[in-house]
């Protein structure tokens, strides 16, 4: 639809095509070029953006070969491609987080809950500047997998068997998804086990004590500090909670050094 009749376009493997451009100028190429990422823009999917490379050259004089006018052609668009890949996947990572909140808005106040309460248990155990930032990254996408499920899977509070099942499907649709984007590989392993109880009887993997990861570990407790609502009870009261969850959901000497600074 951007081309013009006498192009020939070709698909050469995978997701690569090369168009042929008879008696084109640089100017008839580039204009070319800007209808095709307009008509992309333009186009509606369900999440995410799609993205295209293009790259160009033009073949001035008979002497040139075809095979050099590929080959640069080919050069600009892989230079391309490499500087739009990191905008183009955190627009993508960022249209997934808003299609979450706008399915289930309370999910926004809770990743931002979440994230907080991550910070401040950084802060309390004092870990390294590079974990603290791991943490509170993570503690912002913990739920992005929820954005897979059903409305009802997510806002339901008493699920059944089966919701239940169902609910549990978004920690592996989280992992999966932060594995998608390179500014969020090191999120994965955090995201998969933030479900994982110290007493074993977690999710997904049953995961027990030290098999969890330390950083998972405090995003579990950050994840039920904002449960239980521990920020507006008195410190008696926030002692008695973490203390009948220390040893069962939670890491014993996690909760006792976060008693002993709070």
């Amino acid at each position: 639809q951007a081309c013009r009749k006498t192009d020939i376009i070709s698909r050469i493997g995978g997701d690569e095509f090369v168009i042929i451009l008879p008696s084109a100028d640089t100017t008839t190429v580039e204009r070319i070029l800007q209808r095709i990422n307009h008509r992309l823009d333009q186009s509606d999917i369900l999440a995410g953006s799609r993205s295209i490379a293009l790259g160009s050259a033009t073949k001035i004089t008979m002497e040139e070969s075809i095979h050099t006018v590929f080959d640069l052609a080919e050069e600009r668009m892989y230079r391309r491609k490499t500087l739009r890949r990191s905008d183009t996947q955190h627009q993508q990572l960022q249209v997934l987080t808003h299609m979450l909140f706008n399915k289930a808005p309370e999910e926004e106040e809770h990743a931002v809950q979440v994230q907080q309460s991550a910070a401040m248990l950084a802060r309390i155990l004092h870990l390294s500047s590079e974990d603290a930032g791991l943490l509170t990254r993570a503690a912002r996408y913990h739920d992005i997998g929820k954005v897979v499920l059903d409305t009802k899977v997510i806002t339901t509070k008493n699920r059944d068997a089966a919701m239940m099942s169902a609910y549990q499907e978004h920690v592996s649709s989280g992992y999966r998804i932060l594995n998608t984007f390179e500014e969020t590989l090191d999120l994965a392993p955090l995201v998969l086990n933030h479900h994982e109880r110290w007493d074993g009887k977690g999710f997904l993997k049953g995961l027990s004590k030290e098999e969890i990861p330390y950083l998972a570990r405090i995003l579990r407790l950050a994840e039920v500090w904002v449960r239980e609502q521990l920020d507006s009870q008195s410190k008696e009261e926030r002692r008695s909670v973490l203390e009948s969850l220390s040893a069962t959901e939670l890491d014993p000497a996690l909760v006792e050094e976060v008693l002993q600074s709070s």
